[in-house]
């Protein structure tokens, strides 16, 4: 069965004729956790004034971020 897995087959296990779990080929995971510890800059917390927009303010953040050597 891991054979059959390893090459991109799902295998379906069942009880009494009803699926009860599947075997499935593990993904590599694509989250890094705590990439960002520890480089956050002090303009992480945008100041949304009364005149700007959410746009506006994403986009100042957005452009701040590329300060970050990730």
């Amino acid at each position: 069965m891991i054979e059959a897995v390893e090459n991109g087959e799902e295998i379906v296990i069942t009880k009494h004729g009803k699926p009860v779990a599947r075997l499935v080929q593990e993904l590599p995971r694509t989250i890094r956790f705590g990439l960002l510890e520890g480089k956050t800059p002090d303009w992480a917390e945008v100041d949304f004034d009364e005149g700007s927009t959410m746009t506006e303010g994403f986009n100042v953040w957005k452009e701040n971020l590329k300060e970050l050597d990730l």
